[in-house]
């Protein structure tokens, strides 16, 4: 399986991850959110919402598409190496020692998820997503220990993103929004993240690409969400050995 149609690719139903992590925010958004919840969640009346939101959305739409599937978040790696010595941490890659989320699905095609979540893109720049790509890259394979051994899983990163196109408060706006909406955040994320490091940019990734301007426009939070906040994932196959 490639990352494009880890996420893409139809089930029985008809849906894809993709489809399942939009209807559950569509639900979510006519269900839950109302007129007050803008001028309570941020100083810029623009919902913020939590990273935990992106990861649990996004692992319920996979569980969804991939029946059997399970997760655990906050799933903790060992980060000695070989020598029995934490690393040198140039890049502060261990920030965290523990991943957003572990995605196991053994479906017909096994795969394992690895996640990291960060919200309102570009809010603290791309420092962090980078640092999560190469902590993802460097220690995702470590997962594997502890995955069952009946049967041959593929692994893959994840990083899910928010944004709001939302000049006026400094969020979305000028290349940052022209690369995102293009669908070409991914290809410069990983390029910074590999620069500085002794690796090769993974042959295999895709970025997917959601928006909300079918939403129903009920209240102010609704039109802010369907003119402003879009979700991108971007997906790759971490090789063996990593």
């Amino acid at each position: 399986m490639q990352p494009e149609a880890l996420l893409t690719a139809p089930e029985n139903s008809g849906n894809s991850v993709m489809t399942y992590l939009k209807e559950n925010y569509t639900e979510i958004f006519g269900t839950l959110f109302t007129e007050r919840e803008t001028e309570h969640n941020t100083r810029t009346k623009t919902p913020k919402f939590t990273e935990r939101n992106l990861t649990v959305n996004f692992a319920e739409a996979v569980k969804k598409c991939y029946p059997g599937s399970v997760c655990w978040y906050e799933f903790p790696f060992n980060s000695m190496e070989k020598n029995g010595k934490e690393p040198q941490n140039p890049m502060k890659i261990l920030a965290n020692k523990h991943f957003d989320a572990v995605i196991v699905s053994p479906s017909e095609d096994p795969f394992v998820l690895i996640c990291e979540a960060k919200r309102n893109f570009p809010e603290k720049g791309t420092r962090k997503i980078e640092t999560d790509i190469q902590r993802i890259q460097k220690y995702g394979r470590r997962v594997e220990k502890a995955v069952s051994k009946e049967k041959e899983y593929k692994y893959f990163g994840a990083i899910i993103l928010d944004g709001w196109a939302d000049e006026k408060n400094n969020r979305l706006n000028g290349d940052d929004l022209i690369h995102w909406n293009n669908e070409i955040l991914g290809v410069e994320l990983f390029n910074k993240a590999f620069d500085n490091v002794k690796d090769k940019i993974p042959e295999q990734h895709a970025e997917f690409h959601i928006s909300f301007n079918d939403v129903k426009p009920k209240n102010t939070v609704h039109k802010t969400i369907r003119a402003q906040y879009t979700i991108k994932v971007i997906v790759w196959e971490i090789q063996a050995g990593k």
